[in-house]
């Protein structure tokens, strides 16, 4: 295999991982924000039925809240491997 048709397949190569690494951290991101939305309605049908003392709502209002932190962080992990996928793929030569 030539050179140039190696550095083409390592290209595609990380193009792929990248893709692959963007979707993954998409679906962790839904993930922990479906995580997040059952906690808040655990907390909220936990203190509605008396059952959640002060500390188990604040406990499980801080989980809900870093799952949302992670699940942001995620998001912007995907974000910047979808903007470096586009910057190698306008690198990448043309082929016809």
């Amino acid at each position: 295999m030539s050179g140039r048709a190696e550095q083409r397949d390592t290209t595609r190569d990380d193009i792929d991982a990248l893709i692959r690494d963007s979707v993954a951290r998409d679906v962790a991101a839904e993930v922990r924000d479906r995580a997040a939305r059952e906690r808040d309605a655990a907390a909220r049908a936990r203190e509605e039925a008396g059952t959640a003392t002060l500390d188990d709502a604040e406990r499980d209002r801080a989980a809900a809240a870093l799952d949302r932190f992670e699940a942001a962080n995620d998001r912007d992990a995907s974000a910047a491997d979808r903007e470096a996928l586009i910057r190698r793929r306008r690198s990448e030569p043309e082929h016809g």
